[in-house]
């Protein structure tokens, strides 16, 4: 596993239009207005289905000890354990 990429704005913004549906683009463009930082998470679970899937989650720069995600999505509604840090944008930044 590769060390979690700092972006900033534009490379994040590409990267959501490149690996995302549509709506993502926007959705990513109000977590960033509201100041937060975004962290995009990869599985990497080789024996997952779903190995290589992207998801995203939003946080309060605040609550970020360090100013980096954490390293393991965390569950927010589903078992995350399989998703690993792939890079982070801070708004602020």
């Amino acid at each position: 596993m590769t060390l979690p990429e700092m972006w900033d704005r534009d490379t994040l913004l590409r990267f959501v239009s490149e690996n995302y549906k549509v709506g993502a683009l926007d959705t990513v463009k109000t977590w960033l207005r509201s100041g937060y930082v975004v962290a995009v998470y990869e599985n990497a679970d080789l024996g997952s289905p779903n190995v290589g899937e992207l998801k995203m989650c939003p946080y309060d720069p605040d609550d970020l000890p360090g100013g980096v995600p954490p390293k393991t999505m965390p569950d927010t509604g589903t078992i995350n354990w399989r998703y690993q840090l792939k890079g982070y944008c801070h708004a602020r930044w």
